[in-house]
């Protein structure tokens, strides 16, 4: 039987070489999957932030109208 022949130094190069170009693709690949994520829960926030500053100016002028219930009465009163 013979031996299995061993890869010489180039070719174990070239395997590498191949090896690392497959990574930095994926790599790439990667880095704009992850930014692209980034970008699309950035604009999920402001949108929630947006909306959150809307319901707060909602309560602030509800909050208000109850805390003096007594100067809607005199509205409703002088009309």
């Amino acid at each position: 039987m013979s031996k299995p022949r061993r890869p010489t130094t180039d070719e174990r190069i070239q395997a590498l070489a191949q090896s690392i170009e497959l990574l930095v693709s994926i790599h790439t690949d990667l880095e704009k999957s992850t930014a692209d994520r980034f970008a699309t829960a950035a604009a999920i926030f402001r949108d929630a932030h947006g909306s959150i500053q809307g319901l707060e100016r909602i309560a602030t002028a509800h909050q208000q109208r109850l805390d003096d219930p007594g100067q809607r009465i005199e509205r409703l009163e002088d009309q």
